[in-house]
């Protein structure tokens, strides 16, 4: 059922000596095994549960890593899943600065690569539409794209986020304040 309840059932150290799987209704000896997981965050997790854990906190990558991440690796994916791997398209390092930047703010790359997946869709659309309006076969060519932070948001919109968006001077008529 529930996986939380399982795990504290593991680690409960009165309880994994002769700890009883209940689909093979087999005792094992989970003594001296150890466990690793991850999680996004620890506020799902129960106090119970995380009292029993040696929580390792990963800092996320910095903007210069995700820029090389996204040039080696989710770009050619994300251009080959759409079908553009002849179209010549570039993604210049302001265009993947301003989606790092104003689209996606996180950690991790999952939606650094979500987004750069939906310009590619985007484009092949709208190649594959040039492609159905030309009429003679010289004008079927694919035109290279060399995209720029306004091409980006051209295609993913408005930004979401915003550089001025967070006001870490103090300035008159704002308070700050964390609550939790």
């Amino acid at each position: 059922g529930d996986p939380s309840s399982a795990l504290l059932e593991v680690l409960d150290p009165e309880q994994n000596k002769a700890f009883v799987d209940h689909y093979l209704g087999v005792a094992f000896d989970l003594s001296d095994v150890m466990f690793i997981a991850n999680a996004n965050t620890l506020d799902t997790i129960p106090a119970p549960l995380r009292d029993r854990l040696e929580i390792i906190e990963v800092s996320g990558y910095s903007e210069e890593e995700k820029v090389i991440i996204a040039n080696q690796y989710l770009i050619p994916k994300q251009v080959k899943e759409s079908g553009l791997g002849d179209a010549g398209v570039v993604f210049g390092k302001a265009a993947v600065s301003t989606i790092i930047n104003s689209y996606t703010r996180e950690s991790g790359l999952r939606g650094l690569e979500k987004q750069i997946a939906s310009i590619c869709r985007k484009i092949a659309r709208q190649q594959a539409e040039a492609l159905d309006s030309a009429d003679s076969e010289d004008s079927k060519k694919t035109v290279a794209v060399r995209l720029t932070p306004a091409l980006v948001q051209r295609h993913l919109g408005a930004e979401r986020y915003s550089a001025d968006a967070i006001h870490l001077e103090s300035t008159i008529g704002v308070a700050m304040g964390l609550a939790y």
